[in-house]
């Protein structure tokens, strides 16, 4: 099992100017107005790309602040070629990416019990303040996910659901590099499991002095492959691990 731990101006429309516009001037409201992007699910899918799933039917253009909150429990699909950039990103409900790129440069918020998936080599990149806590992050099939906004993570869960950050397969890359404490649910039911298979990567504490797993149930998992295709879990800086020790179990969990 390889674990290595230490050693030693935006507009989405095209619009002719009104009289301030001319002079140099736009209103606040009117730029936040052009720059929000919403979801509303009218289309009938889960397409990112389907107009229809959005508040004046218009898909998130670049530098959009973009929300997603959907009566269903859904898991929206992000389906177009293309490298977005967002300004901001805010939702409630599950995100795949299956093609192309999103890099979110201000804040990302994903709602607990949601998860984010990147796969068939498309790529996923959190910039700024970034909150998953108790969100599924998995990168899989060549999918690479960086989240270099992230400082912390817990599994607050408590309903017999583990929660999974995982790389899975050849090329798939979940980096979390400056991450300086990671902890969990005190439940075996409630597993925060941190999983590198099939020759993925998972990168966690890279940029920072320390990392810790103060409480909670946390459990390593790195299958050995071929040497071609090796899984790590690349933890360089842990320095202080502890885990959860059921009573009728010796070891950590």
């Amino acid at each position: 099992m390889p674990l290595r731990f230490p050693t030693a101006s935006h507009s989405r429309h095209s619009t002719r100017p009104n009289r301030l516009s001319r002079l140099g001037f736009e209103s606040l409201e009117r730029r936040n107005l052009l720059a929000a992007a919403i979801w509303d699910g009218g289309g009938g899918d889960s397409k990112w790309s389907t107009p229809a799933n959005w508040v004046g039917d218009l898909v998130p253009a670049q530098n959009d602040d973009v929300t997603i909150n959907d009566s269903r429990t859904i898991e929206v699909l992000y389906d177009l070629d293309s490298q977005l950039t967002l300004a901001s990103l805010d939702t409630s409900e599950s995100i795949k990416l299956i093609s192309g790129g999103v890099t979110v440069t201000d804040t990302t918020l994903f709602a607990a019990n949601t998860q984010l998936t990147v796969q068939q080599g498309a790529e996923f990149e959190a910039l700024g303040a970034t909150t998953v806590d108790t969100v599924n992050l998995v990168a899989t099939s060549g999918g690479k996910l960086s989240l270099p906004g992230v400082t912390s993570y817990t599994n607050k869960n408590t309903n017999d659901n583990d929660r999974y950050l995982r790389a899975d397969g050849a090329g798939s890359k979940l980096s979390l590099p400056n991450v300086t404490s990671i902890a969990s649910s005190v439940d075996r039911a409630d597993e925060l499991i941190i999983q590198a298979r099939y020759g993925g990567t998972v990168e966690i504490g890279t940029d920072v002095s320390e990392t810790v797993v103060p409480s909670g149930a946390v459990q390593f998992d790195a299958d050995g492959g071929t040497e071609a295709l090796a899984s790590l879990i690349d933890l360089p800086n842990l320095t202080s691990f502890t885990g959860y020790m059921n009573a009728s179990t010796a070891g950590f969990f």
